[in-house]
């Protein structure tokens, strides 16, 4: 059916449309008065059966309908950032994304699937084994600074402040040693196997 305005009132059933996405929300019977138009946001063209999971979206321009799908409430994953991406509103799904969320940092989507970047986790590992080596390295450092200053100003230590220094000298070389390319396979020395 197509509306045209009359010199006399009408009752014609419309078919009413969301304001702003213009998709299909139920029908109704409006009254028209005479020399005036249809209500807002409303066609009295029928909208097509959507089957599930679509929406009908009338173009007021063209004067028609077309089905959209409709991911409204779903969340996705954009495949370059792994970030997640909120649908809301109807349509296909945006370019590059998928309904799988990115399992880690160190995952990139190969077209189809989630795929460990095995170079970047790689060098991750090690970035975080060096500042790991370097923090247990300057905390050792840190638990006999009194010591190696009392050292020199030449004052004697005790047995047991000898003891320490040395054991955590011998910590310190132990944590040294300490291959960082190999992470993430590190078993870190224990400073108690060093200073009892």
């Amino acid at each position: 059916m197509s509306f045209k305005m009359s010199a006399t009132a009408q009752l014609i059933k419309v078919f009413n449309l969301r304001a702003d996405t213009k998709e299909f929300i139920g029908a109704s019977d409006a009254y028209i008065q005479p020399f005036t138009g249809l209500p807002a946001n409303s066609t009295d063209i029928e909208p097509p059966e959507c089957p599930a999971g679509n929406v009908a979206i009338f173009d007021l321009n063209k004067k028609e309908w077309s089905i959209q799908e409709d991911h409204r409430g779903q969340t996705v994953y954009d495949t370059e950032t792994g970030q997640p991406v909120y649908i809301n509103k109807p349509g296909a799904l945006p370019a590059n994304t998928t309904t799988l969320p990115r399992p880690g940092d160190f995952y990139v989507w190969n077209g189809k699937k989630w795929v460990l970047d095995e170079k970047a986790s790689h060098e991750a590992a090690v970035s975080a084994a060096e500042a790991q080596k370097q923090y247990l390295v300057n905390a050792a450092q840190q638990s006999i600074s009194v010591l190696q200053t009392k050292l020199l100003m030449e004052r004697v230590l005790t047995d047991e402040e000898k003891k320490k220094v040395n054991g955590t000298l011998d910590y310190i070389d132990a944590v040294t040693a300490v291959i960082a390319d190999s992470a993430p396979d590190i078993t870190w020395p224990e400073i108690g196997d060093y200073v009892a």
